[in-house]
């Protein structure tokens, strides 16, 4: 009965619900939850001002309220399918950072290299954690999150399996944690690279996403401290950078400057998947107010979107072509 009523709900609120598993065809869904607020990443400073109040917002909401939020963001992977064998069925992320080793890093002259740390306290987050996650998160309407949901086959439900085993068989916790970590091959993640590196591994991660999601920056040498992963930059030698300077609003630093020597740094930003994920759904609710967006308006479009929900959030559905 109370599920017949959801459905009525859900048919008059045009939105498309339905079970991950339909039919032996397997699903698989990339989620996002943004910064809350958002971070602005115009320059170096207004960045870690950004960042220390978003990180402090995050911490009294965890202490005094117990709920989750993320300073950074988050991504979330969720799979339902079968295999030959088995069936599949699990939430997962994957987070580190959680003992202010950044912030004590940057007070200690690290700079910017912070981005380019490696931390040795990353763990995956059961599908328990998840859920409490999600469930703390849909309670606090102005965080938009979002998800995409794609078609996955046996064989590629088998490939990501594999995948989800291989990061689980060092076990779950103290793994390597950071932006320039691979995992696909399971070196280790950072939590946006973690939970489309399932959609990356079984072939249902198209160039369109990559390019909308990808943040890249090109850092200044001079803005990077010296970590015990790195005292150099080809032949330049790292220097401690001075915190005060970093959060100097009134001579706030730049990414680059003329002739320095750059470190290209890129990542799938939490920020732009979001905003892809409400700028779809606004194209395909409202397609006369996505004009300004051709590109992704056809996109949705040769990809059959529709818009779509879980147990949590709302997103869109695609069938790949």
């Amino acid at each position: 009965m109370r599920l017949g009523i959801i459905s009525f709900i859900l048919i008059l609120l045009n939105i498309n619900y339905f079970p991950l598993k339909t039919q032996g065809q397997g699903k698989i869904e990339v989620m996002v939850v943004p910064p809350a607020p958002a971070l602005n990443w115009k320059n170096p400073t207004i960045l870690t001002l950004g960042y220390l109040r978003s990180y402090a917002q995050k911490t009294i909401a965890k202490k005094l309220f117990g709920r989750q939020r993320s300073a950074m963001g988050h991504g979330i992977v969720r799979v339902q399918c079968s295999t030959e064998t088995e069936d599949v069925d699990f939430w997962s992320g994957f987070t580190g950072n959680e003992d202010y080793r950044g912030l004590h890093l940057m007070l200690g002259g690290a700079g910017l290299s912070i981005l380019t740390y490696n931390y040795q306290d990353g763990h995956i987050q059961s599908t328990e954690f998840v859920n409490k996650y999600l469930n703390d998160i849909i309670q606090q309407p102005k965080i938009q999150a979002g998800f995409i949901r794609m078609n996955i086959s046996q064989e590629q439900c088998k490939t990501i399996q594999s995948h989800y085993e291989g990061f689980r068989q060092n076990g779950t916790e103290n793994l390597i944690y950071g932006f320039f970590t691979d995992p696909l091959n399971k070196q280790g993640a950072g939590c946006t690279s973690y939970a489309t590196s399932y959609a990356q591994k079984s072939g249902v991660f198209p160039a369109f996403l990559e390019e909308n999601w990808t943040r890249t920056i090109e850092i200044s040498a001079r803005n990077l401290g010296p970590t015990n992963q790195m005292s150099a930059v080809e032949g330049y030698k790292l220097k401690p950078i001075s915190f005060i300077r970093f959060i100097n609003f009134l001579r706030p630093l730049k990414w680059k400057n003329k002739n320095d020597k750059l470190v290209r740094f890129s990542f799938f930003d939490p920020q732009f998947m979001a905003d892809f994920f409400r700028h779809s759904i606004e194209c395909l609710e409202h397609p006369e107010k996505c004009k300004n967006r051709p590109e992704l308006l056809n996109w949705l479009k040769e990809n059959e979107a529709k818009v779509c929900s879980n147990e949590y959030l709302r997103g869109i559905e695609i069938r790949l072509k």
